[in-house]
């Protein structure tokens, strides 16, 4: 699991954690961007919103027991469009270290066993 943590509640959280940390530096991730092409702008945008909601829904799901709805939630979670779009443009973003920091915690999330 994830910085040590021992069940699902928590790894969520955790992870959710630095998607809501990396929304809250709005300021600091529009100077970051400001030079990136629009389209990737949105992209990035997009991404962490997606990944945000889809962990919140996870969590729901957790609560319930509903195991496969949970790993869907976290397969969508994991998307890797920013990391993908900031990769190809081959410049290193300020954000670039946040985002691959978020990715990881949502792919070690999405490989755990939920039984």
């Amino acid at each position: 699991m994830i910085n040590g943590v021992t069940n699902w509640h928590d790894a969520i959280n955790a992870t959710l954690s630095v998607a809501n940390e990396l929304q809250s530096k709005s300021g600091f991730i529009a100077a970051s961007i400001a030079n990136l092409p629009p389209s990737t702008k949105e992209t990035c945008k997009e991404s962490f919103q997606t990944t945000t909601d889809m962990l919140q829904e996870g969590l729901g799901h957790l609560a319930t027991g509903d195991n496969g709805s949970l790993h869907t939630k976290l397969s969508v979670a994991l998307d890797d469009e920013c990391a993908n779009e900031l990769s190809n443009l081959g410049d290193a973003s300020p954000i670039s270290n946040i985002v691959e920091d978020l990715h990881k915690s949502v792919h070690l999330l999405g490989n755990n066993d939920t039984k």
